[in-house]
């Protein structure tokens, strides 16, 4: 998708090669600028894209702390919405990881998939991911924010243990006020705690405890070779089916 859209300064932004798509919209590469990358909503319906422009400009005004790290980790977060040639709002402008050695955390944390493309992770370097994914997710909440969708696929990693934080548009974020959060939009429940199972991912407001449960599962991954905590032998001989992996937990 070739197009031109502009910041609220009227800088323009040319989209480059694709990157990836989700529910809410596409995100793509900028042309002549390797730091950041622009996401082009798809809503269908005005109210789902007018409150999206309000929750970014939110996280545009308010980033986390030290979201520019350029050490231990790295936030992909919002800096300018982008609007269309006809002046329409159409998504925004964030900072972008880049390719060179940047993959999603679960290539590099479980051995077969770690084997089968040639990568050596060492103690050492699950030690300083676990470590730079405590950072990020401290930062994050220090801000206020909640990550909404804890999942292998919303964090990335480098060879040393680098971590990249990425869809950070699907986070829980404050209002100003007592006005109540921008809840989430998608969930991953094998991340979530027992008590908010099965509930909608727009149903509840999430608090720092339930990330710390997330955090704590995806930790475990970390060092555990990609094994989730509530996974295991299944030695349940009942005439039922075995309970499921949200049901362990």
């Amino acid at each position: 998708m070739a197009g031109q859209y502009f910041t609220p300064n009227d800088s323009p932004v040319n989209l480059g090669d694709f990157i990836n798509a989700g529910g809410e919209g596409a995100v793509y590469r900028i042309q002549g600028d390797n730091t950041k990358a622009a996401k082009i909503w798809s809503f269908t319906e005005a109210r789902k894209q007018d409150n999206a422009v309000q929750k970014v400009q939110v996280m545009i005004d308010k980033p986390p702390p030290f979201w520019r790290s350029k050490g231990n980790y790295h936030i992909c977060w919002p800096d300018a919405l982008l609007r269309d040639p006809k002046g329409q709002p159409a998504g925004y402008r964030m900072s972008y990881l880049g390719a060179a050695g940047w993959r999603p955390i679960l290539e590099y944390i479980n051995p077969s998939s770690a084997s089968a493309k040639g990568l050596a992770v060492t103690t050492e370097i699950r030690n300083n991911a676990a470590r730079n994914l405590c950072q990020a997710v401290a930062h994050i909440n220090q801000a206020g924010y909640i990550i909404g969708d804890v999942n292998t696929q919303n964090f990335m990693m480098t060879s040393i243990g680098r971590i990249g934080v990425i869809d950070c548009d699907s986070f829980q974020v404050p209002q100003p006020g007592n006005r109540p959060p921008f809840t989430v939009t998608a969930t991953t429940y094998d991340y979530l705690p027992p008590e908010v199972q099965g509930r909608g991912s727009a149903e509840f407001v999430r608090t720092k405890s339930h990330n710390a449960f997330s955090l704590a599962v995806l930790l475990y991954q970390i060092l555990c070779e990609g094994v989730h905590p509530y996974d295991g032998i299944i030695t349940y001989r009942g005439a039922d089916a075995p309970p499921t992996l949200r049901e362990r937990i």
